[in-house]
């Protein structure tokens, strides 16, 4: 992820650059899901499972596609708690510490999260987090 500072129209207090150092001001720039990384996305998705056994909702899909896409802290915040298996009950955050060694075993209290996982980490935790115990 690229910060790249967006480019003011120019105001009184600064000039055209004023906005330049303002963090409302920013953003961010992710490279897209590669085709192996989007076939691994959709595999995972088609095998996950919600709490009754059904497939995911529309909802829980899109959030899951946005954090793996762009694991930002408002896209975590969204996908975290979605059920990836029925049996288990395990959900995205679970799975992530289980397979991918994400440190933040607790959640933060009216605080932002310490770390976001990473692309792969959330890709390799979807993954083997959907694949049936054997």
């Amino acid at each position: 992820m690229t910060d790249i500072p967006r480019v003011g129209s120019g105001s009184k207090e600064g000039g055209q650059f004023a906005t330049m150092n303002r963090p409302e001001a920013r953003i961010h720039l992710t490279e897209p899901l590669s085709e192996l990384e989007q076939k691994r996305l959709r595999r995972a998705l088609d095998r996950a499972r919600n709490t009754v056994g059904n497939p995911l909702s529309e909802q829980a899909r899109r959030r899951l596609v946005a954090v793996a896409t762009d694991p930002t802290e408002e896209n975590w915040e969204a996908a975290y708690g979605v059920v990836l298996t029925q049996e288990r009950g395990a959900t995205l955050w679970q799975s992530v510490v289980t397979h991918s060694g994400y440190p933040i075993t607790k959640r933060p209290v009216r605080r932002t999260w310490p770390q976001v996982p990473s692309r792969e980490q959330i890709l390799f935790a979807l993954d083997l987090g959907t694949r049936k115990a054997e």
